[in-house]
């Protein structure tokens, strides 16, 4: 067996010396599949409470999961106790307003849903790396040791347990409960080596693995890093929409988006459901000697087909509309389906629901029972950015900047002031750096400059003010663009032509609104917006507003409540950040010359991708320099 992590040890001569250990090991000490609380709390599997800090399931928690997996393979004879019976009734689950979880677990279906709506901070996250883990050992403890023969696949891809999160944020949370669970497992301690841990995944090997490994090695050919698969990965993600999977869990699938899209909660589960029913057991009809019988097309007369696929949905609730609100509020009319929907605090008693209330004192009520009481807002409309993913976009440590550097490309949306609106500019520009998961180049959105205009009883905004201050940035950023909402002055459009600044009319429409959100929206949500503190945009953010229709959706300001009621700024960073990703996509074709100096002007040199992006300007080493220091700066958000 591997050795056990000892205190400042390095986790990868730990990896490399358990890798040697495998090899060795033969699949004498197979062991039957546990039932799901046994998996949990049993000292030669997760062993949660054993650890040295040792967790014990809420009995929410275990209650769940004991109906969810009763009568499958391992959870045969697995009950719920007098009190585990009581508690349901207690806590409402007997029907379709909280989920009727005792009359499913009396009807003795076998489920492939399990849908749950739960608050925030009840240990959904932990509860996803259960059953991640769960499902994952039931693979390795096939019967066969090689579920590629259980399933009569072709062993070419890897079997997966594919959680999808929200958020880039989101999943890392998702995939660190499951790494934990993993690696502070005895079951798993020997089911992986260093090559099968990435930095978004576990891969983990069968006992078929672990014969090949070994014959690999003498042959002295590269070895299998695992068959079974533990991948977390985010909704903004096309790639994940070609994954297989056995197992797919939705994490706060309520806040996917609800407008169609690679990442919108209907797109996903359209997706990749029908990839669950690849995962298909069947029997056989034999003869009396043991034989296949054939059918009239010489193929095995199949007598029963079990279907092992299923998939989680866990979030905190939002509107009363999407994918997540569909299939809580139609689990009665599907047999297979376990929908259960509760209050933080009754699912994690350490929390109370007076002490989170006191804690979140500015959330008006329904905020309130929406994000920790499990309850489904109404149509009056919810708030578009989750306030955890807002405050992630924040640096204090970042300043309005009064200039641009050399090389780098600005982009400037303005919203001109209509009656007693602020006036609002913001001025953002693209930062690249290498991504240490992937080795990739990749970007995020830096917010540079930003400034608003507010008007005072009897005292209106001064046009000529603004235009020379929006005039005078040409002097300070190199803007490859300014775009504007709406401009009653022409005057004001005359100064940008006459200096020579480009610009373009962008109106909000209702559908350009919803297209330049939805940018911003992933952006947020990917970690990929920096932003400078700036009170009244991230009281904008926090409040702003959004209801859906039934084509699109509706984005306006807090209407009433201690919030802020404008949306001025905000708006304008969502055009600008729109026009930074769209910029080069709205260009024409532009040939490009090819500098190669001699002698000592590299100083001036603007160092591009092949596609034309600006990395810096300067000598060779120093943007080189620049750019992992970059990569160190950006590559952990």
């Amino acid at each position: 067996m591997a050795k056990k992590q000892k205190k400042g040890e390095d986790l990868n001569s730990i990896l490399s010396e358990m890798q040697q250990n495998i090899l060795d090991i033969s699949d004498d000490g197979k062991k039957d599949i546990p039932d799901i609380i046994t998996f949990c709390e049993g000292e030669d599997w997760l062993a949660l409470p054993y650890g040295s800090n040792p967790i014990k399931l809420y009995p929410v928690q275990k209650l769940i999961l004991k109906v969810f997996y009763r009568g499958t393979i391992g959870n045969k004879n697995i009950t719920l106790t007098e009190q585990e019976i009581k508690l349901c009734e207690k806590l409402g689950l007997v029907d379709k307003e909280k989920g009727d979880v005792l009359g499913k677990y009396n009807n003795k279906t076998i489920f492939d849903q399990l849908v749950l709506v739960w608050g925030r901070r009840a240990s959904k996250d932990f509860l996803v790396s259960l059953i991640a883990t769960y499902e994952s050992m039931k693979l390795l403890e096939c019967e066969g040791g090689d579920p590629y023969v259980l399933y009569e696949l072709s062993p070419a891809n890897t079997i997966n347990i594919l959680t999808i999160a929200n958020s880039t944020s989101q999943a890392g949370l998702a995939f660190t409960e499951i790494k934990s669970r993993i690696l502070n497992s005895p079951y798993f301690a020997d089911k992986f080596i260093q090559e099968g841990l990435t930095a978004s995944a576990f891969y983990l090997l069968t006992p078929k693995d672990k014969e090949d490994n070994k014959y690999f090695k003498s042959k002295k050919m590269p070895i299998k890093k695992g068959s079974v698969g533990i991948i977390v990965g985010h909704s903004n993600s096309d790639s994940l929409l070609g994954q297989g999977c056995i197992v797919l869990i939705l994490d706060e699938v309520a806040t996917y988006k609800q407008t169609g899209g690679a990442s919108s909660g209907d797109r996903i589960y359209a997706a990749l459901t029908p990839t669950l029913s690849t995962y298909c057991r069947k029997t056989y009809k034999t003869d009396e000697n043991g034989d296949f019988i054939l059918d009239e097309n010489g193929q095995r007369v199949i007598t029963h087909r079990q279907y092992d696929g299923k998939t989680i949905s866990i979030s905190s609730p939002r509107g009363k509309e999407g994918k997540f609100y569909n299939l809580f509020t139609t689990a009665d009319e599907s047999p297979k389906r376990l929908a259960c929907r509760l209050p933080t605090w009754e699912v994690n008693p350490t929390h109370t629901r007076e002490s989170l209330r006191l804690q979140h004192i500015d959330m008006t009520d329904e905020e309130f029972m929406m994000e920790f009481g499990a309850e489904f807002s109404g149509t009056a409309g919810q708030n578009f950015f989750i306030a955890d993913y807002v405050d992630m976009c924040f640096d204090n440590s970042l300043e309005n900047v009064s200039s641009g550097t050399r090389g780098n490309k600005y982009f400037a949306h303005l919203d001109p002031a209509t009656s007693s609106h602020n006036y609002a500019l913001v001025i953002v520009h693209r930062e690249y750096y290498i991504n240490q998961d992937t080795k990739k180049m990749d970007y995020v959105i830096v917010v540079d400059h930003m400034k608003h205009w507010h008007p005072l009883p009897g005292k209106p905004i001064q046009i000529d003010e603004v235009d020379n201050y929006v005039v005078g940035l040409k002097r300070k950023f190199p803007l490859a663009m300014i775009t504007y909402d709406q401009w009653n002055h022409q005057s004001s459009v005359q100064k940008l032509k006459k200096a020579g600044i480009p610009h373009k009319l962008t109106q909000f429409g209702q559908r350009h609104k919803c297209a330049i959100y939805n940018e911003l929206e992933q952006l947020v949500n990917m970690g990929r917006l920096i932003i400078p503190y700036y009170s009244l945009l991230k009281s904008e953010m926090c409040e702003l507003q959004r209801k859906y229709t039934p084509n699109a959706y509706k984005v306006y300001p807090m209407t009433d409540g201690d919030g802020s009621k404008t949306d001025d700024v905000v708006d304008c960073l969502a055009g600008a950040c729109f026009a930074a990703q769209n910029y080069t996509i709205n260009q024409l074709p532009k040939g490009r010359l090819v500098s190669s100096p001699c002698g000592g002007i590299e100083q001036n040199i603007t160092w591009r991708s092949m596609q034309g992006t600006p990395y810096g300007t300067g000598p060779g080493q120093r943007v080189a320099m620049a750019l992992e220091k970059r990569s160190l700066a950006y590559g952990g958000r």
